[in-house]
């Protein structure tokens, strides 16, 4: 997440992934979930990955406003067709 660990509600949040090709490929998806305090996971974007070649680079983003206090959790998942091949999370605490 491209901000402090801390923010307040109704503040628009931005998320990134860089994803790196480490062979020539395409047909990935990038998704962005969160899952706020309550419980609920919403999708957030789906992105196509443009076709890579070894180590090329790419960055991706999604933004999402924080309606209720507590810890979020975001998610980003890498696709390769159906089959997830990674991810990572990050924590976000949201307060008044």
């Amino acid at each position: 997440v491209l901000s402090h660990p801390y923010t307040t509600i109704g503040k628009t949040l931005s998320a990134e992934a860089t994803v790196k090709g480490l062979r020539q490929g395409k047909g990935l998806k990038l998704e962005f979930w969160v899952e706020n305090p309550s419980g609920k996971s919403e999708r957030q974007a789906t992105t196509e990955i443009k076709e890579l070649l070894a180590g090329e680079e790419a960055r991706y983003t999604a933004e999402f406003t924080p309606k209720e206090i507590g810890f979020y959790t975001v998610f980003a998942y890498l696709y390769d067709g159906w089959q997830r091949i990674g991810y990572k999370t990050n924590y976000i605490y949201v307060q008044k």
